[in-house]
């Protein structure tokens, strides 16, 4: 899979992301009319001593209080953050949804022009 996490401030948001991912997807929401709040909250696994101590979602939906994580690839730490999130959060890991690459894909040949 093509590297594409390209992060850095994008004038049309207002915001620095991590990836062209992120950045499109937030694009998409513009364009469809859903509020969304980028990075919005870290949450700390205070019981753990090593490794990966905090999780912090993608992008939160306030007006569908949901979370949305955009992956391309899922690293070793990716995978212990978010079984953390599902283990000290559940509640909010029960909100979360993924975009992952298929989907994305899929959906960028369509909204290109738009986004």
């Amino acid at each position: 899979m093509k590297n594409v996490a390209r992060g850095g401030f994008r004038k049309d948001l207002g915001i620095y992301v991590r990836s062209s991912w992120e950045a499109n997807i937030c694009r998409y929401y513009n364009f469809i009319g859903i509020k969304w709040i980028y990075e919005p909250q870290e949450f700390e696994f205070f019981k753990i001593k090593r490794g990966s101590r905090f999780y912090k979602p993608d992008i939160y939906l306030p007006e569908r209080d949901k979370f949305v994580e955009i992956k391309g690839f899922f690293t070793a730490s990716d995978k212990t953050k978010l079984r953390r999130y599902k283990k000290y959060y559940p509640e909010e890991f029960a909100r979360l949804r993924f975009i992952i690459p298929n989907k994305y894909a899929k959906s960028k040949a369509n909204l290109k022009p738009k986004i």
